[in-house]
């Protein structure tokens, strides 16, 4: 799957896409019911999938990243990632910051190594889920933070 926007339009490989997404918690669904979820997510006309994908809720108590559940099951971001190839729902994944607290502590130094480790872990666990079935990743809080809108270099 490869998302492209032109001229207003998105098109998923090639074809013209207008995403009707919906947003799952998958740590807080057991994993056995992903994929029953996901089958109600087609048959209701919805087209994709929306992750919020939290350190805090991958981070174990050593600071080693956990994405295949192997610490707790609620951490199995790999399996759901799975589920939602299984499925053929393209995957939005959004790494956070999520609130504008989140955002604004990002200007201490440590906080922001922190933010560099997460994205570096996340995306090197993600890579080969590129195009099939994550199609982009939202790394902003524009949904949360609407009216702060402003560059934070």
């Amino acid at each position: 799957m490869f998302l492209t926007a032109a001229n207003g339009l998105f098109k998923l490989d090639d074809q013209p896409f207008f995403p009707r997404f919906g947003i799952i918690p998958y740590a807080q669904i057991e994993p056995d019911r992903w994929p029953i979820l996901l089958e109600s997510f087609k048959k209701s006309g919805l087209n994709g999938v929306s992750a919020a994908v939290s350190l805090s809720r991958h981070v174990t108590e050593e600071q080693v990243y956990d994405f295949d559940g192997r610490s707790h099951p609620s951490r199995n971001l790999i399996g759901f990632i799975e589920a939602c190839r299984t499925a053929s729902l393209p995957l939005v994944i959004n790494p956070g910051p999520f609130d504008q607290r989140q955002l604004f502590s990002l200007g201490q130094s440590h906080q922001r190594e922190q933010l560099v480790r997460w994205y570096e872990s996340l995306g090197a666990a993600l890579l080969q889920y590129q195009a099939d079935p994550i199609i982009a990743v939202q790394i902003d809080c524009a949904a949360a933070c609407p009216d702060h809108h402003q560059d934070y270099h």
